[in-house]
């Protein structure tokens, strides 16, 4: 019988030790450069700069719609939306066309900003930006959801395939950075853009923040994928580490759009550009934490029952009926759900009390970078 057990353990032991799966155990540390390799960039990042410029014709057209004089089309939003479509996920889709579809209706109008939605309002322009019938920042809405479900997701299709550098260069590119990695949309001749610009908001350049840890992870996942044979184990670690960064980040920004809402909309007097600067604010945050309630739970480390939770607190867990206007007619008893949300974050992600405070500051701004 012991025989027997011992034959057993032989022939599990060189069957594992036959599992082609399994990385070869590498005889030297894997060395990781410290610029990022862009000899074959531009080859690499086609799709994923044309999805990027194809984004920002989009985004620029609902920019347009924030001046009354501009009116725009659903035919006319739609096929700039339509070259994006393929990389969305399915079933956002739809929640992206009937933001497009209430931007078409609100653009050329004004919006009051201190009143209910009734039947007959289509939402407007307002304090500089342009709000849906129920005050939600289309712009904000479609760009923030967009983040998640059309760049992060694509860049979990790529990491969980064959990871190739051609690869690590696409989810840089999808995130929004570049070779040169300037933290910085300032003074940086190739600016961060879209969640690379966010997270280097969120990082104050001190070589710890969410911009230099994702730069880090980036170069160890493209040094590991030039032989991920002898590297598996670092490159998916370095993956796992670069999506993770690109929530949490994304995640800490709306914490700040939070805390920015809570500190316009408690002043004493509001005026009408404090208001539409606290509907866009809020818009901001809601935006975020709504567009990663669609991304799989799979690829995400906060979970549903959570992102319910969250969204119930903002008021927009009805996507048809939301009533987060409240947050701006009548501020004092529901600018406390805001708190919470950040509170929520703050327990989910682990973040420090010296992190949440630093999450106040654009330090891109701040920094002048």
């Amino acid at each position: 019988m012991i025989y027997r057990i011992l034959m057993l353990g032989a022939v599990v032991a060189v069957l594992t030790s036959c599992d082609s799966s399994q990385p070869a155990k590498p005889t030297t540390d894997l060395v990781v450069p410290e610029i990022y390799d862009s000899a074959s960039w531009s080859a690499n990042t086609a799709e994923a700069y044309q999805i990027r410029a194809n984004l920002d014709a989009l985004l620029g057209l609902l920019k347009s719609a924030r001046k009354v004089d501009v009116t725009l089309t659903s035919s006319q939003l739609m096929q700039a939306y339509q070259p994006l479509m393929q990389y969305t996920i399915p079933s956002e889709v739809d929640f992206i066309g009937q933001f497009l579809e209430n931007a078409a209706m609100a653009s050329g109008k004004l919006h009051t900003g201190s009143a209910e939605p009734t039947d007959g309002t289509v939402g407007g322009v307002y304090g500089g930006y342009l709000f849906d019938r129920y005050g939600r920042d289309v712009d904000e809405f479609v760009q923030k959801s967009l983040f998640a479900t059309m760049q992060y997701y694509q860049a979990t299709l790529r990491s969980s395939g064959v990871v190739l550098p051609s690869t690590v260069d696409q989810i840089v590119a999808l995130f929004g950075a570049n070779p040169t990695f300037p933290n910085g949309s300032v003074k940086a001749a190739q600016k961060d853009v879209f969640s690379a610009n966010y997270a280097a908001r969120r990082d104050k350049n001190d070589g710890n923040g969410f911009y230099s840890r994702f730069k880090k992870a980036a170069l160890t996942a493209r040094a590991a994928a030039e032989k991920p044979e002898v590297y598996g184990n670092e490159l998916n670690d370095a993956l796992k580490e670069m999506l993770l960064i690109w929530e949490k980040s994304q995640m800490a920004t709306a914490i700040n759009y939070s805390y920015l809402t809570i500190t316009t909309l408690s002043a004493t007097q509001v005026d009408d550009v404090a208001r539409g600067k606290a509907m866009h604010t809020f818009a901001e945050a809601a935006g975020i934490i709504r567009g990663w309630k669609s991304v799989p739970p799979s690829s995400r480390m906060i979970t549903d029952a959570t992102l319910d939770e969250l969204t119930q607190l903002l008021l927009i867990s009805d996507a048809n009926n939301p009533t987060c206007y409240k947050f701006w007619l009548e501020p004092a008893p529901y600018l406390n759900r805001l708190e919470q949300v950040t509170k929520k974050l703050q327990a989910v992600y682990g973040f420090s009390d010296a992190e949440m405070e630093d999450f106040k500051t654009n330090w891109v701004s701040a920094q002048s970078r």
